[in-house]
């Protein structure tokens, strides 16, 4: 589970990058001792803006800044095919930045490239694909190597670079993986 990979504890400051609806914030605000929850869109952290020890932050995620060291734990699930590869540099620099030393950050539902076709697995998909391409609009975003992030994370500086492939009972696991980086 999340929670597992996170090595979650009382003491911790979880950063939520692209938090959305609370999917993360919410349950995980129950078991830490402060989240941040970070999202592009005002209208999904409002839900949740007066739990006690969330605090939201409106902005994007390649704008943003923090202090230094200030999270244990940084989470950025479902989100980073919204980053091209020059923003994912940029942004795990900037994780790496902010979290403490042995902090660990989760980056999960990562669209894997070399299962690309694993997703687009029929002729009407891969038409639909192609025609996506070939207009400049990708379908789901930016598609990753798990060697690029293994390569990024260890010359930033991540002690530990772990690729996860996720439980088969996930619905997407057929064509997503998780990554977990341990400062």
């Amino acid at each position: 589970s999340l929670e597992r990979q996170l090595e979650l504890k009382v003491s911790d400051c979880l950063l939520d990058i692209a938090a959305g609806s609370g999917m993360i914030s919410i349950p995980f605000s129950h078991k830490v001792s402060s989240v941040v929850a970070l999202d592009i869109s005002k209208e999904l952290l409002a839900p949740y803006s007066d739990i006690e020890n969330i605090t939201t932050t409106v902005g994007d995620a390649n704008l943003i800044e923090f202090s230094p060291e200030t999270f244990s734990k940084v989470v950025l699930y479902f989100a980073l095919q919204h980053f091209d590869e020059k923003q994912c540099v940029d942004l795990f620099k900037k994780v790496f930045e902010w979290m403490v030393p042995e902090g660990i950050f989760f980056c999960g539902d990562i669209p894997d490239v070399s299962r690309k076709f694993d997703f687009f697995n029929n002729p009407e998909r891969r038409k639909v694909y192609f025609e996506a391409v070939k207009n400049k609009k990708p379908i789901i975003g930016s598609w990753y190597h798990k060697t690029f992030l293994e390569e990024l994370g260890r010359e930033i500086g991540f002690q530990s670079v772990i690729v996860v492939d996720q439980p088969e009972v996930f619905y997407n696991a057929h064509y997503r993986f998780d990554l977990i980086l341990k400062k």
